[in-house]
C-alpha cells in the first residue's frame, strides 16, 4: 500500500487513527487501520514543525488572511538535548 492511501481520521471519544479509506466509500475506513497513540501524535507534530520553522528565528508563524494567529517558538538546543 502506499502512504497515499492512507490518511488520519477522528473515530469515537477522540481516538486518533491512521487507516485506509474505502473506496466505494471514501469517509468510511477499512479494517486496515491501527490507533495513533498521543505520544507518536506529538512526536509527529513537533517533527513537522522542526522541519517548517525558519532557521534564523527559529520560529513557524500560522497566520491566516496575512495575519498572524499563532506562533511556535522552537529551542533546537534544548529539544535536540533530550533525543
Amino acid at each position: 500500500m502506499a502512504a497515499k492511501d492512507y490518511k488520519l481520521g477522528v473515530g469515537n471519544f477522540g481516538s486518533v487513527y491512521i487507516a485506509k479509506t474505502s473506496k466505494k466509500d471514501p469517509r468510511q475506513m477499512t479494517t486496515d487501520r491501527a490507533v495513533v497513540s498521543k505520544s507518536e501524535f506529538i512526536a509527529a507534530i513537533l517533527e513537522w514543525v522542526i522541519t517548517q520553522i525558519e532557521e534564523d528565528s527559529g520560529t513557524l508563524s500560522i497566520t491566516t488572511e496575512g495575519k498572524t494567529v499563532a506562533e511556535i517558538k522552537i529551542f533546537r538546543d534544548k529539544l535536540m538535548k533530550g533525543v
